[in-house]
């Protein structure tokens, strides 16, 4: 995996986050998740991605794979209360300093960023 990947990794990431909260926010989904594939972090792109790599030796490498999972996690119990339209609810959830959906994402990005230190820092071969 080249440096720049990572990149367009983190990316894909924040682009699917900005959709999330467009649904979270207006209820509206355009088809690009649903209420059976949001909690799944093997179905966006990071996730497909991660999935193929076999990084396992790489520092933070596991904790990188568990922060995906529980990002995914709390985008599940977001995406059901807006699906139920209860956008107070999801007001509420959003809004507080320790929601889980917004500091998984503040660190996954952290983390691949010390992905992306960790593959320049590797001998060329």
């Amino acid at each position: 995996m080249m440096p720049d990947q990572i990149d367009a990794l983190i990316a894909a990431h924040l682009s699917w986050r900005e959709r999330f909260l467009k649904f979270a926010y207006t209820g509206k989904n355009d088809g690009w998740t649903s209420k059976e594939t949001v909690g799944d972090s093997s179905a966006c792109e990071l996730g497909r991605m991660l999935a193929s790599l076999n990084l396992t030796h790489a520092p933070g490498w596991s904790r990188l794979l568990a922060v995906h999972r529980q990002f995914h996690r709390e985008a599940k119990v977001i995406y059901d209360l807006a699906d139920a339209k209860k956008a107070d609810q999801v007001d509420t959830a959003l809004g507080s300093s320790s929601n889980e959906f917004i500091l998984s994402t503040i660190e996954l990005v952290h983390l691949l960023k010390e992905l992306k230190a960790y593959i320049q820092s590797l001998p060329v071969p």
